[in-house]
């Protein structure tokens, strides 16, 4: 019993990724971190002030003024350009996370907060705490102590950590706040029907016309900093796996909607799921398969709300994604076995 518990908990421990991937993970996650900050910001005042700004009244509103805009993203983009490259991660994530705090302050601060990128800020501010402590220990022991590798392998680590934390604590916070909220998620159609009501009155389309782009608006920053053919080489089969995802999700969110719509009864069965998966986020740390395999439950779960409910939750998406699918890993592996089996037959075939 004891050596099962052992091998159980053995594996929830940091993932051995290679260096190629490391850097993969960096790249995607800079691109999802242009995508929270790469656009200017359109408030020029912050009526209602929240965190930061309420806490010790500091006025994030230069964050719209052109001239902040012109010299923040440069400054954004070298930061991201250092990051990707894996170094100097103690100077470079400072300043990311100041300017993700700073927009994310000023845009909640007009009266209606939201947090979709609110788990970016998480994960950065987790990072950027982590290597500044690595750093600041490396200088301390004389440059012994941890490889560049296994820094970068905590930092993904931790990172990860971030994000089962933040999905347990969501699951807790609805349990506390609703109650037995399992029980009484047979009232989830009519939150589903004043969802697509409120997103009808704010843009005037019709329900359920959800486009999804998550792929597509990942490859447009390197369309933009590329030249056009690269664009144009990307742009198609993102469009492709949008649509494929479209294809998946959309029949089944709307079955699900339906069955809801028609027997609430059965919205427990349906919804609770997505509890469960929450509550159980920690299963992500279990290792490569495991963490791939509740990740996809995740986006399955995002996914289909955002059908239902338009609840636009994006960044979640790219996070779990980037961090726990391993596609890279799981491509590489595919190809040396690959290139193996065509070596043993070439040589079985030579004898």
């Amino acid at each position: 019993m004891s050596s099962r518990l052992d091998s159980i908990l053995g594996r929830f421990r940091p993932v051995d990724y290679a260096r190629y991937e490391l850097v993969i993970m960096r790249v995607l996650f800079a691109l999802v971190i242009w995508r929270v900050l790469g656009g200017s910001m359109r408030f020029g005042e912050q009526p209602h002030p929240v965190g930061l700004a309420k806490w010790f009244g500091v006025d994030f509103t230069f964050f719209a003024d052109p001239s902040f805009v012109r010299i923040a993203r440069p400054v954004l983009f070298g930061c991201l350009a250092v990051y990707c490259s894996g170094f100097l991660n103690w100077l470079s994530l400072p300043v990311i996370l100041f300017l993700l705090v700073g927009s994310g302050t000023l845009g909640n601060s007009q009266g209606a907060a939201t947090h979709s990128t609110q788990l970016v800020t998480l994960c950065i501010l987790t990072q950027c705490a982590w290597h500044l402590y690595a750093a600041i220990s490396a200088r301390r022991g004389g440059g012994s102590g941890r490889t560049w590798l296994e820094v970068e392998r905590l930092s993904v680590w931790f990172t990860q950590q971030t994000i089962a934390a933040a999905y347990i604590v969501s699951a807790i916070s609805k349990w506390v706040a609703k109650g037995d909220w399992v029980r009484d998620s047979y009232q989830f159609p009519l939150q589903v029907i004043k969802s697509q009501n409120m997103d009808y009155y704010n843009s005037l389309q019709p329900a359920g016309a959800v486009e999804y782009r998550l792929v597509s608006e990942l490859v447009e920053p390197i369309s933009g900093f590329l030249c056009g053919i690269v664009g144009r080489l990307l742009t198609p089969p993102a469009q492709w796996i949008d649509g494929a995802i479209s294809g998946i999700v959309g029949p089944i969110a709307r079955w699900m909607e339906a069955v809801m719509m028609s027997h609430p009864g059965w919205a427990p069965l349906l919804v609770a799921p997505g509890f469960f998966l929450e509550l159980f986020a920690f299963l992500l740390l279990g290792g490569r398969k495991l963490g791939a395999a509740v990740a996809i439950l995740l986006i399955f779960f995002h996914l289909t709300v955002a059908e239902m409910m338009n609840l636009n939750f994006k960044f979640n998406i790219y996070l779990l994604a980037t961090l726990f699918l391993s596609v890279p890993f799981y491509f590489a592996s595919l190809g040396r076995k690959t290139l193996a089996m065509t070596k043993s037959k070439l040589g079985s075939d030579d004898g």
